[in-house]
């Protein structure tokens, strides 16, 4: 769909309209299943708008659950934007954005994209779902139990340009358990774990504990202190 990098806020509905373009918005105007054709860029824009604030609740009641919670997650979060890996951590999959590449001539958007604007959801959007999406399901933390070995092995799957091949390759990195009993109580814990400053470095790990790739300690202490807190050394 789009092709321009994401902002953190899009203020209304016709501003993220008019940022597509003319082929994108003919596929976004063809999900209501008008008899009535728009070719020109300011009528689909206006079609577009038109639909949506006057059918939203209909629209929304459309989608199914995956895609129900993901426009929920946003329209109840204090940002705008969608967050793909705490919704993957979250749900186990991504909704239903469409078929086809997002750059293809080919893709073909779902209604999700109804809701989102470079995977943001614009002020006006979010203020009127508000009055009737439901909050999302209760974040349930994957933990990884109070005993954990000394490394963890990955699996990364990769293509080699060079020969066209598909290549496996396994690492295994040293772990660090971090307790945080000292800075909060156990919902702080899972905030850390959760937060998208510091959620690519950590797992919650029992009550109140942290488990963090030696090599990426570092950035997660540095993350950490963006967020206000402070761990001691490790001894």
């Amino acid at each position: 769909m789009p092709r321009k990098q994401a902002v953190d806020i899009v203020p209304d509905l016709l501003q993220a309209l008019e940022c597509l373009t003319v082929e994108d918005l003919k596929k976004l105007y063809e999900l209501f299943q008008s008899s009535h054709k728009l070719n020109r860029k300011a009528e689909l824009v206006n079609g577009i708008a038109s639909q949506i604030q006057n059918n939203l609740e209909k629209i929304w009641k459309q989608l199914d659950q995956l895609q129900k919670a993901a426009v929920a997650e946003v329209v109840h979060s204090d940002g705008n934007n969608y967050r793909d890996k705490s919704f993957v951590a979250k749900y186990g999959q991504q909704p239903n954005w469409g078929t086809g590449d997002r750059y293809s001539r080919q893709r073909q958007p779902s209604r999700l994209c109804l809701f989102f604007y470079l995977k943001v959801m614009t002020a006006d959007l979010k203020q009127a779902l508000l009055v009737f999406v439901p909050k999302p399901q209760a974040t349930r933390l994957n933990e990884v139990g109070d005993r954990l070995p000394d490394t963890f092995k990955m699996q990364v799957e990769r293509v080699n340009y060079l020969t066209s091949e598909n290549v496996s390759e396994k690492f295994e990195f040293p772990l660090t358990v971090m307790k945080v009993e000292r800075l909060a109580p156990r919902d702080l814990a899972a905030l850390i774990a959760n937060a998208p400053l510091t959620e690519r470095f950590c797992q919650l790990m029992g009550g109140r504990g942290l488990v963090v790739m030696a090599m990426h300690e570092g950035k997660f202490r540095n993350a950490l202190r963006l967020l206000g807190y402070v761990l001691p050394p490790m001894k």
